[in-house]
């Protein structure tokens, strides 16, 4: 024949010409593959990443509405906790003011009587001097004058020591008195031999010459005749040194004229300063009568610097509490707690010194200032002040009480206003240090529980990271384990698309190798199917998992009669039958879905099927149909074909003759061997 001398490329070429020429094709079947993108995704990305972003999705959304939650709730206690604290912080507030107006008021209204007794001791002294002096009018005067030294002495220093200044004078202008100095004054001069701060004040009647006069007078060289001598004294009164001497008559001085003018009855002169200079006073004095004429005047003082101190002495029950009295007739200071400077300044002249007071607007503390202005703010006018009353200042700096005296008291006679003030922060400065702690702790707690909150934010975004990972790992590891298998199936019907599992027509003719063992065969199969992920033990051992082991005990115990040739290709049908689908071991096979073990049996029966139906028709055949990727379809067509004819001598009585078996296998031979000569 002719077709025998082609190569067999050509000859495979002529016989799929021929194949087309007979087969009548329809349409090309359309895929998937040719109607949408070449970007598919894989199957464990539709697992994983819905897993992934629902995971991150709630994550997000429960720690946002946790976080508004929380930071609505933090926002919501601060608030209440504020109101709490504030009204916490006004109740008691007020109840301290309350407290503290009380606590004010009783302390002022001490200070204020204490005040009113302090001013009734010159006026005490004044009224027992007068008696006590009028005895001893009788008296030589050199003796009357000596017991006036010791009564003045024992009076300052031991009966009334918060009276000042405690002196006498007559007609015959002798002046005998005693003074507590002021410190400040007594620190001028080198002087240390008394241990008080006393001076005494002397001078000698008209006409005694100079002379010591009495025991307790100055010696005769330290008294000039018409002048009086300021001189210290030691602790019993008597003479020490003199520091100052000048021209002075008592009965030409105001308060002895207005003793006189009052006829016995007890005066109070104004604030003057005293003819030392050294400080201001105020005087009681009253005029020892003999019938209608004036003897002797006996007087008291209080001084402006010591009625300070004894005011700061009666106003310190209370920190920071101070006190000042003002005359609200004229404006002008009487006495401040924080001392003389606060009350009169000193002016010095070329012969003299004196001191001058300050009107109430002129004090530069703001404690006066502020009572003041707010005393005048409420009641217009400080005449129209009640008798007693207690107030806070405008500014709210200080608590104020205010007191004016009864109506016929020394203290409203002169119309002082004692105004006794103590700053707020006083009473209220411990609840204010405990309130600005609970406001601070407060605040910290806040903070303390918005750092929380930042820390268990960030902890919350890791946990859902942490569980977003460990979801993704797991849906990764659900994935691989569906995946796998459907991509070992998609491969395997791949193949089989491409009937890859059917063997070459020339490998076929291989099998007449009859020598080669069973097992060398099997490695034969298995190497020409080592393209794909299909083998044939992998079939076998699905079927042995699907039927159970029976069938295989049912072949082993199969008539060992049968022959040779037969055993042979029983053996070489059932490895044809075998697929590997499961190389993948034995852990992932039980993680494997049951749908897909389905679709793997499925898979399997077609394979079988179409196996099976490859031993009736030529696989060669076969291939052409599904590479063309159309429908077949019956009919006729012109083709230049090549036909062999063959018949076998005596077939008949050879079919009789021989058993089914070995029959087979000699058709089958010999079939093969005429096959070559036309392909």
């Amino acid at each position: 024949l002719k077709s025998s001398a082609m190569s067999p490329r050509a000859v495979r070429s002529q016989i799929a010409a021929g194949q087309e020429a007979v087969f009548r094709y329809g349409q090309r079947l359309r895929t998937w593959a040719d109607q949408s993108s070449p970007c598919h995704p894989r199957l464990w990305c539709f697992l994983v990443g819905p897993v992934f972003l629902t995971t991150v999705l709630l994550a997000s959304t429960v720690n946002i509405f946790w976080k508004n939650s929380f930071d609505n709730s933090l926002k919501r206690q601060q608030e209440a906790d504020d109101s709490i604290l504030n009204k916490f912080n006004d109740s008691f507030t007020e109840i301290l003011t309350h407290m503290a107006h009380q606590l004010q008021s009783s302390t002022a209204e001490s200070a204020a009587d204490r005040v009113s007794r302090y001013t009734r001791q010159p006026e005490l002294v004044v009224r027992i001097n007068k008696d006590a002096f009028k005895s001893l009018l009788p008296l030589p005067q050199s003796e009357s004058i000596n017991l006036i030294f010791k009564r003045l002495w024992l009076e300052s220093t031991k009966l009334f020591p918060e009276v000042d200044y405690i002196y006498y004078g007559d007609k015959f202008g002798a002046f005998v008195g005693y003074e507590r100095l002021p410190p400040k004054f007594v620190e001028e001069f080198d002087f240390s031999k008394s241990t008080g701060v006393f001076g005494a004040e002397f001078r000698a009647p008209d006409g005694a010459g100079a002379v010591q006069l009495c025991e307790m007078c100055p010696p005769a060289f330290a008294a000039r005749p018409g002048a009086k001598t300021y001189y210290f004294v030691n602790d019993e009164g008597v003479y020490l040194q003199s520091y100052k001497e000048h021209a002075y008559d008592p009965r030409e001085r105001p308060w002895y004229q207005a003793a006189a003018a009052g006829k016995g009855e007890l005066v109070w002169l104004e604030i003057y300063n005293h003819s030392s200079g050294h400080t201001l006073g105020m005087t009681a004095a009253m005029a020892i009568m003999a019938g209608s004429e004036v003897a002797a005047v006996v007087a008291a003082d209080f001084t402006v610097s010591y009625f300070s101190d004894f005011l700061q002495y009666v106003t310190d029950v209370i920190a920071h509490e101070a006190g000042f009295i003002v005359n609200w007739e004229t404006g002008l200071m009487v006495a401040s707690s924080l001392g003389i400077s606060h009350v009169a300044k000193t002016i010095d002249s070329d012969d003299s010194t004196a001191q001058v007071r300050y009107h109430w607007t002129q004090v530069s503390d703001t404690m006066v200032q502020s009572s003041i202005r707010t005393l005048l703010h409420l009641y217009g006018s400080l005449e129209n002040l009640p008798a007693n009353g207690t107030e806070t200042s405008d500014d709210g700096r200080f608590l104020l009480t205010f007191s004016q005296g009864e109506a016929a008291s020394f203290q409203a006679t002169q119309h002082w206003l004692v105004v006794v003030t103590c700053p707020v922060k006083s009473f209220m400065e411990l609840s204010w240090k405990q309130q600005t702690w609970a406001a601070a702790r407060s605040s910290e707690v806040h903070d303390e529980l918005q750092k929380s909150l930042a820390s268990q934010e960030v902890l919350t975004i890791w946990t859902c990271a942490g569980f977003a990972f460990l979801g993704v790992v797991i849906m990764a590891c659900i994935g691989l384990a569906v995946t796998q298998p459907l991509k070992k199936i998609s491969l395997d019907m791949l193949s089989l698309a491409k009937l890859e599992f059917l063997p070459d027509r020339h490998d076929r003719h291989d099998r007449h190798d009859r020598h080669l063992t069973g097992s060398m065969r099997r490695s034969i199969v298995n190497r020409r199917n080592s393209i794909s992920f299909i083998s044939l033990a992998g079939i076998s051992r699905l079927m042995s998992n699907l039927v159970g082991n029976k069938s295989m005990g049912s072949d082993s115990e199969r008539s060992e009669d049968s022959s040779e040739d037969s055993s042979d290709s029983q053996n070489s049908d059932s490895d044809d039958q075998e697929l590997d689908l499961e190389s993948s071991g034995r852990c992932w096979n039980h993680a494997i879905p049951r749908e897909v073990v389905n679709m793997r049996e499925s898979f399997l029966y077609m394979v079988t099927g179409l196996k099976s139906f490859a031993r009736y028709m030529d696989p060669e055949i076969m291939r052409i149909l599904v590479k063309s990727r159309r429908q077949a379809q019956l009919g006729m067509g012109k083709a230049q074909v090549t036909v062999f004819f063959s018949d076998i001598a005596n077939f008949t009585t050879i079919a009789e003759s021989l058993e089914p078996e070995t029959f087979m296998s000699m058709l089958s031979e010999y079939l093969d061997e005429m096959s070559k000569i036309i392909m």
